[in-house]
């Protein structure tokens, strides 16, 4: 080969690599799959943030991630609520969201299982997992994950599939220029998975103790006290959630049952000195709803509604008859995990609205009635073996009203002069302290 022929195949070669290269620069390059946008929302229970990380890092790449800061704003913007079968529809409609993922930690440690649910954008539970991990371990979230990504993977299938049958049913409708036939099955959505709904609810046993100071205003200003220091209770609690393990809005149902018995109760007559047989006996039934306002469980608000009973009974004496006060209480829970569900704090205020008194109202008048209220702090925790404890204060107080005044004397009355007849009360309190100490078992 010549000098001349040399340069000649040169200039041809680096010509023909650079209109190779000029031209792919300009040809569009071919399009790449683009992942479906979707969100992971909160998820619930012992290291749930940590748990959410992990689902994160599996979603991220098989989805296009909305945040969930992004998804939570829409939500508000409208005023719905994501617990919420129809507002999660209407927030995952308006950010385009072909899948959400949300879920709750269960146990913890070795025992600690991950449940991963998947949704449509029509809000329907398409793909299920349930992985055994803990969350704080390194190998726990690797395997969260993994088993993430692949629960997301078959969802994805599953839409395409659901997609192709609703193709080729609409050409068939299409080339028949007509509805599909009356009574003609129609494609549906992939069966509903959602593993299963466990309850969670606790017993509860224990020891308590509580005191009674009692005070009626009889006109002209005889006043008559009764004090009780502190006797002991037999206490039992029960506490449910039934829907705890659901997805939609009905996850923040709750219920609860108190009682309490006085254990070996004796009052001391104030004149004679006499030993008086007593008894306490309370039982107060509630439902309401609990609402997670902080990272999965680990701020909770809510409200409750239910019916109370408390009553002191008393045989007879000269200072005061038996008191009986059934009652509707409404009332508000704030709840907070400090160390997961092994440590939490509760506070409750309540109101008390009463419908009798008892032996007082024959006593210090015609009409009476009762208004109330009462503070609680409760400081417990639920192992991993399901041992679920419990130390309880509370605070509550009746009021007391009367109208109308009675012929006949009250206990002690007759003996005391300034104890005129008729009598007309002028009002009066009922109020005491109680400190419980609760142990049992959670079942989840």
């Amino acid at each position: 080969m010549n000098h001349r022929t040399y340069l000649t195949w040169l200039a041809l070669s680096l010509g023909s690599l650079l209109i190779a290269t000029f031209s792919s620069a300009l040809s569009p390059a071919p399009a790449m799959a683009q992942a479906p946008p979707g969100a992971v929302l909160s998820f619930s229970g012992p290291a749930s943030g940590q748990a959410r990380g992990a689902v994160v890092s599996g979603a991220d790449g098989v989805l296009s991630l909305v945040s969930r800061r992004d998804v939570e704003r829409a939500a508000s913007s409208v005023g719905v609520s994501l617990d919420d079968h129809a507002g999660l529809v209407q927030v995952a409609t308006s950010l385009g969201l072909r899948l959400v993922v949300r879920g709750r930690v269960t146990g913890r440690g070795r025992r600690a299982v991950v449940q991963v649910h998947v949704l449509d954008e029509r809000g329907n539970d398409i793909a299920f997992r349930e992985i055994s991990a803990d969350p704080r371990r390194r190998s726990g979230r690797s395997d969260i994950t993994q088993g993430t990504r692949e629960v997301l993977l078959q969802a994805l299938t599953d839409l395409s599939a659901r997609a192709a049958r609703e193709q080729e049913a609409e050409r068939q409708a299409a080339e028949a220029h007509a509805d599909p036939v009356e009574g003609m099955e129609t494609p549906e959505d992939e069966p509903v998975f959602s593993g299963a709904r466990m309850p969670r609810f606790a017993v509860r046993g224990g020891w308590g103790g509580r005191n009674r100071n009692t005070a009626v205003r009889i006109n002209p200003g005889t006043d008559k006290l009764y004090q009780a220091s502190l006797f002991s209770e037999l206490r039992l609690a029960f506490e449910a959630r039934p829907f705890i393990s659901d997805a939609s809005a009905m996850r923040g149902l709750y219920t609860s049952v108190d009682m309490h018995f006085s254990l070996g109760l004796s009052s001391q007559d104030a004149v004679t000195g006499a030993s008086i047989d007593s008894q306490a006996f309370g039982l107060l039934v509630q439902a309401g709803y609990l609402a997670s306002v902080l990272d999965g469980e680990r701020l909770m608000l809510g409200g409750v509604v239910g019916f109370g009973y408390e009553s002191f009974s008393i045989d007879t004496n000269s200072t005061l008859p038996s008191s009986a006060y059934p009652h509707v209480r409404l009332g508000a829970i704030g709840r907070m995990q400090i160390l997961d569900e092994l440590l939490t704090v509760r506070a409750d205020l309540g109101f008390r609205w009463a419908f009798g008194v008892g032996d007082f109202a024959g006593a210090f008048g015609k009409d009476s009635g009762a208004l109330g209220y009462d503070v609680g702090l409760a400081v417990g925790g639920s192992l991993d073996m399901g041992f679920n404890w419990a130390v309880r204060f509370a605070y509550t107080r009746f009021g007391l009203d009367f109208a109308g005044s009675v012929d006949d004397a009250p206990p002690g009355c007759a003996t005391d002069p300034q104890c005129l007849l008729p009598v007309e009360a002028a009002g009066g309190s009922d109020s005491g302290v109680e400190l419980g100490l609760e142990a049992g078992w959670r079942f989840d």
